[in-house]
């Protein structure tokens, strides 16, 4: 955010704030097939077929999943629409002839459209203007300034290509397949080896059981690792000069400016334990 000023004005002191907000959301998101649609393709393209590769047990047990699990749309779960922007800018100025001054400050605060991705940034400014003698004049600027973001734990493409058969939390249906409890963080790996069943096409009311391995990962789910991890990132800056004017004669007048600008940066993350797979030790980074 660039907050430019001007001069103070010399006179009682006047007072300016300006603010401005909003929400941003997604404009659209990938077209993506539900387990059952892509998997009733392949139903019927073997029925036309009969040469082509059958559904394997895998397919069949994410066809089951799917008939008993609500659909978790992930690229929905992955943003976060509706994300809030606002920002706030006063200003304060005054003085007299011999020492004028403006004083002005600014906060922004945007809620990025993937979940875990929010920006804050404060910053300040203040102007002094000194008429030290009648040929002497010392002008100072000092801005300082602090911002924040939080970086995602994970890519966004971890989100689209999740299954939808695959819930954000188990419910009372896969926490009695997996044994995980209800409430908890769902992961590909809890349904593996699991019993899962499969229309019998010689008897209709005695459907086959079998084991499978819907998804071969070890990994959590996105949001999973989203809500154990944080990477957050800190920028400092304070930028000051100072300019101090002789007036010589009427028509000629020496002026020196000397000024510095320093930058410091931090980055901290933390991870819960076995926050992407099972036994990794929680750690903290500080860099």
């Amino acid at each position: 955010i660039l907050i430019k000023t001007k001069s103070a004005t010399i006179d009682k002191a006047k007072y300016s704030i300006n603010a401005y907000g909003g929400f941003k959301s997604s404009l659209k998101l990938h077209p993506m097939m539900t387990t059952q649609d892509y998997l009733g393709l392949r139903f019927a393209e073997a029925e036309k077929e009969p040469t082509l590769r059958g559904i394997t047990n895998q397919e069949s047990a994410r066809l089951y999943l799917s008939q008993n699990v609500p659909s978790t749309d992930w690229q929905d779960v992955g943003l976060n629409n509706n994300a809030a922007i606002y920002n706030v800018q006063a200003s304060v100025s005054g003085g007299k002839k011999e020492f004028s001054y403006l004083i002005s400050g600014g906060l922004m605060t945007d809620e990025g459209i993937m979940v875990h991705s929010d920006y804050t940034r404060l910053n300040l400014r203040a102007k002094m203007n000194m008429q030290l003698s009648n040929a002497v004049r010392l002008d100072i600027n000092i801005a300082p300034s602090y911002s924040k973001r939080e970086r995602p734990a994970t890519k966004y493409a971890d989100f689209f290509r999740s299954f939808d058969w695959l819930p954000v939390r188990h419910d009372e249906f896969t926490s009695a397949l997996t044994g995980q409890p209800v409430g908890s963080f769902t992961a590909g790996r809890d349904f593996n080896d699991r019993t899962y069943y499969k229309p019998n096409p010689n008897n209709p009311d005695q459907p086959i059981a079998f084991t499978s391995n819907p998804w071969n990962t070890a990994n959590k789910n996105p949001m999973s690792v989203m809500e154990n991890e944080e990477q957050n990132q800190h920028d400092y800056q304070i930028n000051s000069s100072a300019a101090l004017n002789f007036k010589i004669t009427k028509e000629l007048s020496f002026k020196t400016t000397n000024g510095f600008n320093i930058r410091y940066r931090e980055n901290d993350g933390y991870r819960n334990y076995a926050s992407r797979k099972d036994g990794e030790p929680n750690q903290a980074t500080y860099k």
